[in-house]
């Protein structure tokens, strides 16, 4: 019972320290919620920026030209040899025929797909990854190189290793931002809980000559620090969560592949506020409060 009573007044306390200076508490609320919105939306990119990429940029694939007096048991051969690949998401095919109309198509072409006595072009297979990266694309290159009856390959390799590569440098920028932006967030929660310490100094020396414990002053510090992981947590969740509404219908169309954060995620991002910021108030009084 006793116990508790000091937890309600280390409550009261928190209250009455961000109540002491309200705008200047709540401009610095509202700058550490703009900073956990640039973290929220850093791990958000880090995450899905991948998907998003491959989804805009064209895919890297492979396409298999067989060769004009392949037989039908290699063409078949070919075939199963796709569908039992697990790298292999899907693949598309085209006749010889299919092949020729499209070629038919371009006007340069016509006079002289016109002059020809019989079809030249073989069955054509148009190969999509699980992942298309140029490491799973290279194997299954160097796979299906074996396999009779292929007259050539043409690999997106490059393609997919430009592709790695802008993946890379985004996910190095998104961490990078996502980092600065925490180091920033840290800082200025420090800044925060050490300038309220230094100015209740002389009121945390009394109440320790009286008897109080160090614990005992540091609950209101950690109070203050755990409404302060609130409030901005939670309006940093409510302003993302606002602009998604406004900006994306429901359900998403194809072209916006970026999914609002799940329960799970935004659940492990408001706890960890939360938690480190009870933990910058109650860290960084301890030393004033010990002059």
């Amino acid at each position: 019972m006793k116990a508790g009573r000091h937890q309600f007044r280390a409550l009261i306390q928190a209250f009455h320290l961000l109540a002491t200076h309200p705008w200047r508490n709540l401009w610095l609320l509202l700058l550490l919620t703009i900073l956990l919105i640039v973290q929220f939306c850093g791990i958000m990119v880090t995450i899905q920026g991948e998907s998003w990429l491959r989804r805009q940029l064209p895919e890297p694939t492979l396409i298999l030209f067989m060769q004009g007096q392949a037989s039908e048991t290699q063409t078949h051969a070919l075939w199963d040899a796709l569908a039992n690949q697990t790298s292999v998401a899907s693949f598309d095919t085209r006749s010889p025929q299919e092949a020729l109309n499209q070629l038919r198509t371009i006007p340069g072409l016509l006079p002289a797909l016109n002059q020809l006595e019989h079809n030249p072009i073989g069955s054509t297979f148009i190969v999509h990854l699980r992942h298309p990266d140029a490491t799973h694309l290279a194997q299954l290159e160097q796979e299906l190189s074996l396999l009779h009856g292929i007259a050539s390959i043409h690999s997106s390799h490059h393609w997919a290793q430009r592709l790695d590569q802008l993946i890379s440098f985004l996910k190095l920028v998104s961490l990078g931002t996502t980092l600065s932006a925490c180091l920033i967030w840290v800082t200025l929660t420090a800044g925060m809980a050490r300038h309220q310490a230094e100015q209740h100094a002389r009121e945390n020396k009394l109440m320790r000559q009286l008897g109080a414990s160090q614990m005992y002053l540091a609950r209101s510090y950690g109070y203050e620090g755990l409404l302060i992981g609130i409030l901005s947590s939670s309006l940093a969740v409510l302003l993302l969560w606002a602009y998604w509404k406004s900006h994306f219908s429901n359900p998403l169309p194809p072209a916006v592949p970026i999914q609002f954060p799940d329960l799970n995620f935004l659940a492990t991002c408001i706890s960890s506020t939360i938690f480190a910021s009870s933990i910058i108030f109650v860290i960084a009084q301890w030393n004033p409060n010990r002059k």
